[in-house]
């Protein structure tokens, strides 16, 4: 096969520097199909990045106007990444397109009908009727762009939970259309991973710092937990708009002590490395589409505390290998979080059934399903 992914970010080496499921999942797949097949890359450009370059065997074409990473806003940069990397892809020998998020979907879209070869939008979640409650006024233009973008005749959606397909069968997708394949998590790279639990009290948070993930919900948990152990620390990784009020309620709750924001960090090893020394891992996040880094954490062998949100039920066959709280309930966060930190049964329990668990979600399986999916595809159109 002949492979394009067009995504909005892409790491820059081998060594996988993500910021977001997206971004982990299109690395992944593409790693593993690139063993059997062509794949290219479209992404943006992000400054000190090559405009093409090969990694692993995958050909990345990075394109539009050099760009920082970014959350919102850039409507501009966007639009031009949009256009030029239409432009390219119809350039390109290739047998089928996938889009990987609302900036490529577009664009990929449009590929694969210039083409007329077969689309595939692989969806993370739906924000239909959500885009303004989740990310505020600006929020219309993505509102209308998703209510456009489903409303296209794509081949197939690939959902990465049953929580997005259902909601993608809300939204009008017929159900032949639909195909669910979930995240993963690289099993090989969290077992070479050799470090100690850290001898201070620790919980970690990956997340992008946006309202919706909830990271202030999780910054007065600590300050409960403070109360029972003063020496308790947070790190958090991840950056976002909303770094300057969670640095303000850092300092409000007396916490400068506690709590370490440490920022993006580049090493996907690190960031691996940072949870497995942690003693829990905490989403306190009210929107997700599937929770990737919840079964990261698992194969790390560090216990997760996370919302009790449909998507993270799902993912966690219902609270196994860690404990549900109730979405935004500082206290039961904090009490759920205390219950893992002092009771060495309920943690080792955890453990165990979380390694167990997160062996289900092997991305070279995965892989392997949606390797045969496009296979199909192919064969069906």
């Amino acid at each position: 096969m002949k492979i394009i992914f067009v995504t909005e970010y892409f790491p820059r080496s081998a060594e996988c520097e993500i910021r977001g499921g997206i971004e982990a999942r299109c690395f992944y797949i593409a790693r593993e199909l690139a063993k059997r097949h062509q794949v290219t890359i479209i992404s943006s450009r992000e400054p000190d990045t090559p405009k093409e370059q090969t990694i692993n065997g995958i050909r990345i074409i990075r394109c539009g106007p050099k760009s920082e990473y970014r959350q919102t806003g850039g409507i501009k940069e966007r639009l031009l990444f949009m256009k030029e990397a239409y432009n390219i892809g119809i350039k390109l020998d290739v047998n089928l397109v996938e889009g990987t998020n609302f900036i490529s979907y577009l664009p990929a879209f449009y590929i694969a009908k210039a083409k007329k070869i077969p689309s595939i939008a692989w969806y993370n979640d739906v924000w239909l009727g959500k885009w303004i409650k989740n990310v505020g006024i600006s929020g219309l233009l993505g509102e209308v762009l998703e209510r456009f973008v489903i409303s296209r005749g794509w081949s197939y959606f690939l959902a990465n939970s049953r929580f997005t397909l259902n909601n993608l069968l809300k939204a009008g997708i017929k159900e032949n259309r639909l195909k669910l394949i979930p995240c993963g998590v690289d099993l090989k790279r969290c077992a070479t991973i050799n470090v100690e639990k850290k001898k201070v009290p620790t919980v970690c948070c990956v997340s992008r710092l946006v309202r919706y993930k909830k990271i202030d919900v999780l910054i007065k948990a600590i300050s409960q937990i403070k109360n029972e152990i003063p020496r308790i620390k947070l790190h958090i990784i991840g950056t976002g708009p909303e770094l300057r009020n969670l640095q303000k309620m850092v300092k409000k709750l007396h916490l400068d002590d506690n709590v370490k924001f440490l920022g993006f960090i580049p090493s996907h090893n690190e960031v691996l490395e940072i949870i497995k020394k942690s003693h829990v891992f905490c989403l306190p996040s009210v929107v997700e589409g599937f929770g990737i880094v919840i079964i990261e954490a698992m194969a790390c062998s560090t216990p997760y505390v996370c919302s009790d949100i449909p998507p993270l039920k799902e993912v966690t066959s219902g609270g196994i290998g860690g404990l549900l709280f109730e979405k935004e309930n500082v206290t039961d966060l904090a009490d759920k979080t205390l219950l893992l930190l002092r009771d060495k049964e309920v943690c080792r329990k955890c453990t165990s059934e979380g390694l167990n668990l997160a062996k289900r979600y092997d991305w070279g399986n995965i892989a392997r399903e949606t390797e045969i999916f496009y296979q199909e595809t192919l064969g069906s159109l």
